[in-house]
């Protein structure tokens, strides 16, 4: 009797089974149906992202505070991410929490009927993605606040007399400028009050999946016709 031989699903779809052609053919067609659905549909999908750069003082955190309600109406679940380059003691000395951490805790979780917080110590600053693994899975963007280098697309607060010029003049993920306009700008420029507008802007930009493409190509190709930069 001859026995039956199993194949990955991964091996199957790129290359078929080896009992014909037409089955091959059909069970392709049919993975690609089912791969694209799940990429669309799965609660699961990683969260699109956000970044609101700019100097301290220029407006960050007003701005994400107006643009957050308008995104709500529209139907959106935000996350935020806020970047300090500052050394603060987010745990508060005296606290329970505190007392535990300072005890050798290597982390201490606080609970309560509304909120859960932890409160650890790291070796070096964490990057924005693997704090992204921490974010509730049915998030649709998450805004990471005050991450200068990040790579990911991004609006920059400019506030004229804090800096002579842009932060991310001439980086491939500028989306837009939101402030004073600092001129020479080859990206669309809004008023501070023009919330609804940079709303829309972010979801058709941001937000709006393409599975088919990597993210920088996918914004290369929607928002800037210049080629791609190494």
């Amino acid at each position: 009797m001859k026995s039956k031989r199993h194949y990955p699903l991964d091996l199957i779809y790129q290359l078929g089974p080896p009992e014909g052609p037409r089955f091959s053919a059909c069970l392709k067609i049919r993975c690609s149906s089912l791969i694209a659905e799940i990429l669309m549909k799965s609660p699961q999908s990683p969260p699109a992202i956000l970044e609101i750069i700019g100097y301290s003082g220029a407006g960050k955190t007003t701005l994400i505070e107006r643009l957050i309600p308008y995104l709500r109406r529209r139907g959106l679940r935000v996350a935020v991410v806020k970047h300090t380059s500052h050394h603060h003691e987010f745990d508060k000395p005296g606290k329970d929490s505190h007392r535990l951490r300072m005890a050798g805790a290597e982390s201490v979780f606080v609970s309560s009927p509304k909120m859960v917080a932890m409160f650890r110590e790291v070796a070096s600053e964490w990057p924005l993605e693997r704090m992204l693994r921490l974010m509730p899975r049915r998030v649709d963007l998450v805004i990471a606040e005050g991450f200068k280098n990040g790579e990911h697309p991004c609006l920059e607060v400019f506030r004229r007399g804090l800096s002579k010029d842009l932060i991310s003049r001439g980086r491939w993920n500028l989306l837009a400028v939101v402030g004073d306009d600092p001129g020479d700008l080859e990206v669309p420029y809004f008023s501070r009050e023009t919330i609804a507008a940079i709303g829309e802007l972010v979801i058709e930009k941001v937000v709006k999946p393409c599975p088919q493409d990597d993210s920088r190509r996918f914004y290369e190709n929607n928002f800037r016709s210049r080629p791609l930069r190494a």
